[in-house]
């Protein structure tokens, strides 16, 4: 019997994810489509998180509001990046994102 417990166990761990993992889907769902699994992932954990689906919630209601602005014209900005700013960024963002 215990071994069915822990392959249980196992499922509802691979399907649940922590919050850490949901607030990330929440935030990728709302620049582009989740695949499958993660779509699966974060619904089960929405089911049972309050705390994210209110997280769900706020960040649907803040991208709204940004997309709701219109955009600026980069051409304009008077504060502009060196290509070894932008090269230095961008492996932060890479860095960070395969954490």
């Amino acid at each position: 019997m215990k071994k069915k417990t822990n392959i249980l166990g196992e499922m509802m761990t691979f399907v649940m994810s922590n919050c850490d993992k949901a607030t990330y889907l929440i935030s990728k769902k709302e620049v582009t489509k989740l695949n499958c699994i993660d779509r699966v992932r974060l619904k089960v954990h929405l089911i049972s998180c309050s705390y994210c689906r209110r997280f769900a919630q706020q960040s649907a209601l803040l991208t709204k509001q940004v997309n709701s602005i219109s955009v600026i014209d980069p051409n304009n900005l008077k504060i502009k990046l060196t290509n070894d700013q932008k090269v230095c960024l961008q492996h932060k963002l890479d860095s960070e994102s395969s954490k």
